[in-house]
Protein backbone atom coordinates (compact mmCIF):
# COMPACT_ATOMS: atom_id res chain seq x y z
CA UNK A 1 0.00 0.00 0.00
CA UNK A 2 2.91 2.35 0.70
CA UNK A 3 4.32 1.73 -2.78
CA UNK A 4 0.89 2.19 -4.40
CA UNK A 5 0.40 5.45 -2.48
CA UNK A 6 3.79 6.72 -3.58
CA UNK A 7 2.81 6.60 -7.27
CA UNK A 8 0.00 9.22 -7.22
CA UNK A 9 1.87 11.14 -4.50
CA UNK A 10 4.72 11.69 -6.97
CA UNK A 11 2.35 13.24 -9.50
CA UNK A 12 0.78 15.37 -6.75
CA UNK A 13 4.24 16.66 -5.80
CA UNK A 14 5.00 17.40 -9.43
CA UNK A 15 1.79 19.41 -9.84
CA UNK A 16 2.40 21.46 -6.71
CA UNK A 17 6.06 22.14 -7.52
CA UNK A 18 5.85 22.76 -11.28
CA UNK A 19 2.28 23.96 -11.85
CA UNK A 20 1.71 25.47 -8.42
CA UNK A 21 -1.71 23.89 -7.75
CA UNK A 22 -2.97 20.49 -6.57
CA UNK A 23 -4.12 17.74 -8.88
CA UNK A 24 -7.86 17.48 -9.52
CA UNK A 25 -9.64 14.76 -7.56
CA UNK A 26 -8.68 11.26 -8.69
CA UNK A 27 -11.91 9.86 -7.29
CA UNK A 28 -14.58 12.37 -8.34
CA UNK A 29 -14.87 11.58 -12.05
CA UNK A 30 -14.79 7.79 -11.59
CA UNK A 31 -17.39 8.10 -8.82
CA UNK A 32 -19.56 10.31 -11.03
CA UNK A 33 -19.37 7.90 -13.98
CA UNK A 34 -20.71 5.09 -11.77
CA UNK A 35 -23.93 6.71 -10.51
CA UNK A 36 -25.97 5.72 -13.59
CA UNK A 37 -28.05 2.52 -13.25
CA UNK A 38 -26.86 0.11 -15.91
CA UNK A 39 -24.25 2.71 -16.91
CA UNK A 40 -26.94 4.18 -19.18
CA UNK A 41 -28.47 7.66 -19.34
CA UNK A 42 -31.57 8.04 -21.47
CA UNK A 43 -30.90 6.33 -24.80
CA UNK A 44 -27.10 6.30 -24.47
CA UNK A 45 -25.06 3.20 -25.19
CA UNK A 46 -23.96 1.28 -22.06
CA UNK A 47 -20.82 2.82 -20.59
CA UNK A 48 -21.34 6.20 -22.23
CA UNK A 49 -23.91 7.67 -19.84
CA UNK A 50 -21.62 10.53 -18.80
CA UNK A 51 -21.34 11.69 -22.41
CA UNK A 52 -25.13 11.86 -22.81
CA UNK A 53 -25.83 13.59 -19.49
CA UNK A 54 -25.61 17.39 -19.91
CA UNK A 55 -25.30 17.87 -16.16
CA UNK A 56 -22.23 15.63 -15.84
CA UNK A 57 -19.58 18.39 -16.07
CA UNK A 58 -21.38 20.36 -13.36
CA UNK A 59 -21.09 17.76 -10.59
CA UNK A 60 -18.25 15.43 -11.67
CA UNK A 61 -15.48 17.81 -10.57
CA UNK A 62 -15.82 16.98 -6.86
CA UNK A 63 -16.77 14.01 -4.69
CA UNK A 64 -19.21 16.08 -2.62
CA UNK A 65 -21.11 17.37 -5.65
CA UNK A 66 -21.28 13.85 -7.07
CA UNK A 67 -22.70 12.40 -3.85
CA UNK A 68 -25.28 15.19 -3.63
CA UNK A 69 -26.36 14.61 -7.24
CA UNK A 70 -26.47 10.83 -6.82
CA UNK A 71 -28.64 11.20 -3.70
CA UNK A 72 -30.98 13.62 -5.50
CA UNK A 73 -31.45 11.21 -8.39
CA UNK A 74 -31.91 8.22 -6.09
CA UNK A 75 -34.66 10.01 -4.16
CA UNK A 76 -36.39 10.97 -7.40
CA UNK A 77 -36.38 7.38 -8.72
CA UNK A 78 -35.49 5.02 -5.82
CA UNK A 79 -35.95 1.48 -7.19
CA UNK A 80 -33.53 1.51 -10.17
CA UNK A 81 -30.84 3.18 -8.06
CA UNK A 82 -31.37 0.85 -5.10
CA UNK A 83 -31.10 -2.20 -7.36
CA UNK A 84 -28.04 -0.70 -9.07
CA UNK A 85 -26.13 -0.03 -5.85
CA UNK A 86 -27.05 -3.27 -4.07
CA UNK A 87 -26.97 -5.82 -6.90
CA UNK A 88 -26.44 -4.74 -10.49
CA UNK A 89 -23.18 -2.85 -10.15
CA UNK A 90 -21.54 -5.91 -8.52
CA UNK A 91 -22.81 -8.20 -11.29
CA UNK A 92 -21.62 -5.70 -13.91
CA UNK A 93 -18.13 -5.58 -12.45
CA UNK A 94 -17.79 -9.39 -12.56
CA UNK A 95 -19.02 -9.86 -16.15
CA UNK A 96 -16.78 -11.79 -18.51
CA UNK A 97 -17.47 -9.48 -21.45
CA UNK A 98 -16.45 -5.84 -21.48
CA UNK A 99 -18.96 -3.02 -21.62
CA UNK A 100 -17.50 -1.34 -24.70
CA UNK A 101 -16.19 -4.42 -26.47
CA UNK A 102 -15.94 -8.22 -26.19
CA UNK A 103 -13.31 -9.78 -23.91
CA UNK A 104 -9.70 -10.63 -24.80
CA UNK A 105 -9.26 -7.39 -26.71
CA UNK A 106 -10.44 -3.97 -25.58
CA UNK A 107 -9.44 -1.96 -28.62
CA UNK A 108 -10.54 -3.54 -31.92
CA UNK A 109 -7.80 -4.77 -34.23
CA UNK A 110 -7.96 -5.72 -37.89
CA UNK A 111 -6.25 -9.09 -37.49
CA UNK A 112 -6.31 -10.83 -34.12
CA UNK A 113 -5.78 -14.34 -32.79
CA UNK A 114 -8.49 -15.17 -30.29
CA UNK A 115 -11.83 -13.91 -31.61
CA UNK A 116 -14.52 -16.40 -32.59
CA UNK A 117 -16.69 -15.60 -35.59
CA UNK A 118 -19.50 -13.88 -33.67
CA UNK A 119 -17.20 -11.08 -32.41
CA UNK A 120 -14.84 -11.00 -35.39
CA UNK A 121 -15.72 -8.36 -38.02
CA UNK A 122 -14.47 -10.79 -40.70
CA UNK A 123 -17.11 -13.31 -39.60
CA UNK A 124 -14.65 -16.20 -39.21
CA UNK A 125 -12.86 -17.86 -36.32
CA UNK A 126 -9.34 -16.60 -35.73
CA UNK A 127 -6.51 -19.15 -35.28
CA UNK A 128 -6.74 -19.40 -31.47
CA UNK A 129 -10.51 -18.88 -31.18
CA UNK A 130 -10.97 -22.10 -29.11
CA UNK A 131 -9.09 -20.38 -26.29
CA UNK A 132 -11.89 -17.83 -26.09
CA UNK A 133 -14.45 -20.56 -25.40
CA UNK A 134 -12.07 -22.29 -23.01
CA UNK A 135 -11.55 -19.22 -20.83
CA UNK A 136 -15.18 -18.15 -21.07
CA UNK A 137 -16.20 -21.57 -19.72
CA UNK A 138 -13.46 -21.65 -17.09
CA UNK A 139 -14.36 -18.17 -15.84
CA UNK A 140 -17.77 -19.30 -14.62
CA UNK A 141 -16.15 -22.28 -12.90
CA UNK A 142 -13.40 -20.19 -11.37
CA UNK A 143 -15.67 -17.50 -9.86
CA UNK A 144 -17.74 -19.93 -7.68
CA UNK A 145 -14.50 -21.60 -6.55
CA UNK A 146 -13.10 -18.21 -5.53
CA UNK A 147 -16.24 -17.29 -3.58
CA UNK A 148 -16.26 -20.67 -1.84
CA UNK A 149 -12.56 -20.28 -1.06
CA UNK A 150 -13.22 -16.88 0.51
CA UNK A 151 -15.74 -18.49 2.85
CA UNK A 152 -13.24 -21.20 3.83
CA UNK A 153 -10.45 -18.64 4.29
CA UNK A 154 -12.62 -16.70 6.74
CA UNK A 155 -13.47 -19.87 8.66
CA UNK A 156 -9.79 -20.89 8.83
CA UNK A 157 -8.38 -17.51 9.89
CA UNK A 158 -7.57 -18.84 13.37
CA UNK A 159 -6.09 -22.11 12.11
CA UNK A 160 -2.30 -22.71 12.23
CA UNK A 161 -0.55 -20.58 9.63
CA UNK A 162 1.11 -22.13 6.59
CA UNK A 163 3.00 -20.39 3.78
CA UNK A 164 0.28 -21.44 1.36
CA UNK A 165 -2.53 -20.17 3.58
CA UNK A 166 -0.77 -16.86 4.08
CA UNK A 167 -0.37 -16.48 0.33
CA UNK A 168 -4.05 -17.25 -0.23
CA UNK A 169 -5.09 -14.73 2.43
CA UNK A 170 -2.87 -12.07 0.85
CA UNK A 171 -4.43 -12.70 -2.57
CA UNK A 172 -7.93 -12.43 -1.08
CA UNK A 173 -7.00 -9.11 0.56
CA UNK A 174 -5.73 -7.79 -2.80
CA UNK A 175 -8.86 -9.02 -4.59
CA UNK A 176 -11.18 -7.56 -1.93
CA UNK A 177 -9.53 -4.15 -2.02
CA UNK A 178 -9.73 -4.12 -5.81
CA UNK A 179 -13.39 -5.15 -5.92
CA UNK A 180 -14.46 -2.68 -3.22
CA UNK A 181 -12.62 0.20 -4.92
CA UNK A 182 -14.08 -0.48 -8.35
CA UNK A 183 -17.56 -1.13 -7.01
CA UNK A 184 -17.50 2.41 -5.58
CA UNK A 185 -16.40 4.05 -8.84
CA UNK A 186 -17.63 3.05 -12.32
CA UNK A 187 -17.88 -0.78 -12.20
CA UNK A 188 -16.59 -1.63 -15.68
CA UNK A 189 -15.60 -5.31 -16.13
CA UNK A 190 -12.33 -4.27 -17.80
CA UNK A 191 -11.11 -3.12 -14.39
CA UNK A 192 -11.25 -6.74 -13.25
CA UNK A 193 -8.86 -7.89 -15.99
CA UNK A 194 -5.76 -7.42 -13.75
CA UNK A 195 -7.47 -9.65 -11.17
CA UNK A 196 -8.19 -12.58 -13.49
CA UNK A 197 -4.80 -14.24 -12.86
CA UNK A 198 -5.49 -13.83 -9.13
CA UNK A 199 -8.90 -15.47 -9.59
CA UNK A 200 -7.32 -18.48 -11.30
CA UNK A 201 -4.71 -18.82 -8.54
CA UNK A 202 -7.36 -18.67 -5.82
CA UNK A 203 -9.48 -21.22 -7.68
CA UNK A 204 -6.47 -23.55 -7.84
CA UNK A 205 -5.96 -23.06 -4.10
CA UNK A 206 -9.61 -24.01 -3.52
CA UNK A 207 -9.20 -27.07 -5.73
CA UNK A 208 -6.14 -28.06 -3.67
CA UNK A 209 -8.26 -27.90 -0.51
CA UNK A 210 -10.94 -30.07 -2.10
CA UNK A 211 -8.32 -32.68 -3.05
CA UNK A 212 -6.65 -32.56 0.37
CA UNK A 213 -3.44 -30.89 -0.81
CA UNK A 214 -3.00 -28.54 2.16
CA UNK A 215 0.50 -27.58 3.30
CA UNK A 216 1.76 -28.35 6.80
CA UNK A 217 1.92 -25.54 9.41
CA UNK A 218 4.85 -23.15 8.99
CA UNK A 219 7.59 -23.22 11.62
CA UNK A 220 10.09 -20.84 10.03
CA UNK A 221 10.18 -17.07 9.56
CA UNK A 222 8.93 -15.94 6.17
CA UNK A 223 10.99 -13.39 4.24
CA UNK A 224 7.86 -11.37 3.39
CA UNK A 225 8.09 -9.41 6.63
CA UNK A 226 11.66 -8.44 5.89
CA UNK A 227 10.64 -7.20 2.43
CA UNK A 228 7.83 -5.09 3.90
CA UNK A 229 10.23 -3.71 6.48
CA UNK A 230 12.77 -2.84 3.80
CA UNK A 231 10.22 -0.99 1.66
CA UNK A 232 8.90 0.89 4.71
CA UNK A 233 12.47 1.77 5.68
CA UNK A 234 13.30 3.16 2.24
CA UNK A 235 10.14 5.26 2.17
CA UNK A 236 10.78 6.51 5.69
CA UNK A 237 14.34 7.47 4.77
CA UNK A 238 13.07 9.38 1.74
CA UNK A 239 10.56 11.18 3.95
CA UNK A 240 13.28 12.17 6.41
CA UNK A 241 15.41 13.59 3.58
CA UNK A 242 12.47 15.68 2.34
CA UNK A 243 11.78 17.00 5.85
CA UNK A 244 15.44 17.70 6.61
CA UNK A 245 16.38 19.41 3.32
CA UNK A 246 13.15 20.56 1.63
CA UNK A 247 14.85 23.35 -0.35
CA UNK A 248 17.44 21.01 -1.84
CA UNK A 249 14.82 18.39 -2.67
CA UNK A 250 12.54 20.99 -4.26
CA UNK A 251 15.37 22.34 -6.45
CA UNK A 252 16.38 18.82 -7.51
CA UNK A 253 12.80 17.85 -8.38
CA UNK A 254 12.31 21.01 -10.40
CA UNK A 255 15.45 20.20 -12.43
CA UNK A 256 14.12 16.68 -13.10
CA UNK A 257 10.52 17.57 -13.89
CA UNK A 258 10.90 20.75 -15.93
Amino acid sequence: MLVATALPATWEARQRIVVGKPVESYLARGLAEGIYPGLVYGSSAPGYAMMADPAFPEFSHSVYSTIVEAWRRARADPWPHLRWYLVDRWLTLWKFHMIHSPPIHIYPVRHGLFRPAFINPAGTDEPLAPLYWLFRTLYWIVVPFVLAGAFLALRARHAPATPGRRAVELHYVILTCHVVLHSIVIPEPRFMLPMRPVLFLLALAMAAVLFGRVAAPATTFLPGRAAVGAVAGVLSLAGLVVVAEPTVVRAHLQSLLL
